[in-house]
């Protein structure tokens, strides 16, 4: 099943095309291993004697791609913990995730850099920045800076086709 998956080519691997990773299991790919948990987080899906099928709300679901992305969506901003993903202990961005879109709705079509989005996400949460332990080597802001960009452009906006390639 995970080949089926992989073979709609919706997210890709290079590795994978090469054959320098062989695709055994959902682990072996992120997109489809995270597709799994966001689907079990919304409902979607459930396991049944060793087997995955669709729940009566998950075939519903599937039949909507407007409703099956926004139920995606919402279980990955609500639900699930970014950091699994990211692999920072900060929820950098997840708290507030909406604003961040907003924020793309604005500014979308003018070209800014990721520090310009992260800069007015901490200009919204200034609390924030208590998250970070200060230290003279890394201050909490420029931590921030770096892992902001990492946690809403790479990794959710990215995975969600949300935006452009700011970084």
């Amino acid at each position: 099943m995970v080949h089926q998956l992989y073979n709609h080519r919706i997210f890709t691997d290079k590795y994978i095309d090469e054959g320098t990773i062989k695709l055994l299991s959902e682990e072996d790919f992120f997109p489809i291993h995270l597709s799994h948990i966001l689907c079990d987080m919304a409902g979607l899906v459930k396991k049944r004697l060793g087997k995955l099928s669709l729940t009566k709300s998950g075939e519903q679901t599937l039949k909507d791609d407007a409703a099956l992305y926004q139920t995606l969506l919402k279980a990955y901003c609500e639900k699930f913990n970014w950091s699994y993903t990211t692999y920072d202990e900060e929820q950098v961005g997840q708290y507030g995730w909406a604003t961040v879109l907003c924020q793309l709705l604005t500014f979308g079509d003018e070209e800014r850099s990721a520090e310009d989005y992260a800069r007015a996400y901490l200009a919204d949460f200034p609390q924030m920045i208590q998250a970070f332990p200060d230290n003279e080597y890394f201050p909490p802001e420029r931590r921030f800076l770096r892992l902001f960009p990492n946690a809403v452009f790479r990794q959710v906006l990215r995975f969600f086709r949300l935006g452009g390639s700011a970084g």
